[in-house]
């Protein structure tokens, strides 16, 4: 009896060894690297693209967005729908200083 508990144990560590081999199943990929680099400090925006099942398709993007030394944020919009908002703004801004202007 105590030959079999030992054969099961044997067989159960077994079948969990190729488990604990893949500790490190998850694989990225950087999709847009959009920074400047001036002075050693980045601006700008990195999408990755993170694979956990299969290499076809990417599981989530995950977008990390540089402003120099100073703030460096991560976030799970995707890198053109961010770089689109910051371009509407920018306009935005330009239309809006450039009627101040006219005004004075």
């Amino acid at each position: 009896m105590r030959e079999i508990r030992q054969l099961l144990l044997v067989a159960l560590m077994l079948c969990a060894l190729p488990l604990t081999g893949r500790a490190q199943w998850a694989t990225t990929r950087i999709e847009r690297d959009w920074r400047l680099a001036i002075a050693g400090n980045s601006f700008g925006l990195v999408q990755e693209a993170i694979y956990t099942v299969s290499l076809e398709s990417p599981n989530y993007r995950r977008t990390t967005i540089y402003l120099g030394p100073v703030y460096t944020t991560t976030t799970r919009f995707q890198a053109s729908h961010i770089a689109l908002l910051l371009l509407l703004v920018g306009a935005t801004g330009l239309i809006a200083l450039a009627g101040i202007r006219r005004r004075t």
